[in-house]
Order: structure tokens, then C-alpha cells, then sequence
């Protein structure tokens, strides 16, 4: 019987540990410190805290919202999928992707740096010969709102993906946002969140 609750209490933190809440576009705007277009130019395991973890190395092309001066940003990422110790939900950015990413804090650690998981990991794909925004869901992102109005008190639900305010379509590659576009809808909902 003492075994079968320390199961179940294990699998209730794995569970939990791998639940993310889903979040609205403005509430990531209003709380990521750094929201970028890069590439990744390279990632590695590393082995000098109490686990591995992946070490994720993008080169910076454009800022979208906070001060960062390098060419090039790591951020860390909990597991080693390389090694078999993968963390669920978890999606790492890959070399060669590029992408716009949501980074939540560049001086805290956390599982993963992006905000809201998938929600601020926002692939560039490119469909025959153009290059289209895609959101967690793997699906291109048509449009671009801003999160509903009294987001804060919104009921509590888990992540799709994508956050709150971003509409994606399956399909949609003819009418998805260019990285271009996508950047100046963010730039707009950043000038209207200003007080």
C-alpha cells in the first residue's frame, strides 16, 4: 500500500511539473523580459548542475521588446533529450530553426526559459518559397488580437499551444503571417499596453 501512494504522489508531481497554464499574448508581453527573432546556431548537453540540461544557442537577428546587446544568446533547458532524459511537453529549439521566441527571464533558471512553454516558441517555416509564423500547435498563425478583455480573471485552463489572442489556422500557409508581420502586430499590442 506505501508503495502504491508513492506512486501515485510521483506521478501527481510528474503530471503537474508538465502542466502549463495557458496564457494570453498580452500577459507575455507585459511579462517577458526579452521577445526576439533569431536562429538557432547550435545547442549541447551540460553536465554542471545536479542534472543534465541542454544548453540552447540562438543568434539574435532583431529585438522585439527588452535590451539585450550580444549577437548571440544560450538558454538553458531542463533534460538531455540525447541522452534519453527528456522532460514532457518540452520542445526544444533545434539548430538551424528559426523562430521568435518569448524569453521569461534572462537571469532566472527554469525548466524552460520560454514563456508559457510552447506558447512563446513560435516557429519560422517555410512553404513554398514564403515564410510564414507558426505557433506551438504547428499550425501558421493568422492572426493576431491581443488576449480578451479581463484576461486576468479568465478561467484557469491548460495550454493548447498557443497562446490566448493568437489565432492559428491548419492550412493555412497562403494566408499565414510573415515574420515581418507577426513582429508588427506585437510591436502594436507592445505600444498598447503602455500606460
Amino acid at each position: 500500500m506505501r508503495w502504491l501512494v508513492g506512486f501515485w504522489f510521483l506521478w501527481l508531481q510528474v503530471a503537474a511539473a508538465t502542466s502549463v497554464r495557458e496564457a494570453g499574448l498580452d500577459e507575455m508581453l507585459r511579462n517577458s523580459e526579452l521577445v526576439f527573432r533569431g536562429q538557432v546556431s547550435g545547442s549541447e548537453i551540460r553536465d554542471d548542475g545536479p542534472r543534465p540540461y541542454t544548453r540552447v544557442t540562438f543568434r539574435v537577428e532583431a529585438i522585439i521588446k527588452g535590451d539585450y546587446d550580444g549577437d548571440t544568446l544560450s538558454l538553458d533547458f531542463a533534460g538531455a533529450p540525447a541522452r534519453g532524459l527528456r522532460v514532457d511537453e518540452m520542445r526544444y529549439p533545434q539548430p538551424g530553426e528559426r523562430g521568435i521566441y518569448f524569453v521569461e527571464s534572462l537571469r532566472r533558471r527554469q525548466a524552460n526559459p520560454l514563456y508559457g512553454w510552447s506558447q512563446g516558441h513560435f516557429r519560422i517555416v517555410v512553404r513554398n518559397g514564403r515564410a510564414v509564423v507558426v505557433g506551438g500547435d504547428g499550425k501558421p498563425v493568422v492572426a493576431v488580437t491581443g488576449s480578451p478583455k479581463g484576461e486576468n480573471g479568465a478561467r484557469w485552463a491548460l495550454s493548447r499551444g498557443v497562446p490566448k489572442g493568437v489565432r492559428t489556422e491548419s492550412r493555412a500557409w497562403d494566408r499565414g503571417l510573415t515574420p515581418v508581420q507577426f513582429e508588427d502586430l506585437l510591436r502594436q499590442r507592445l505600444e498598447a499596453l503602455q500606460p
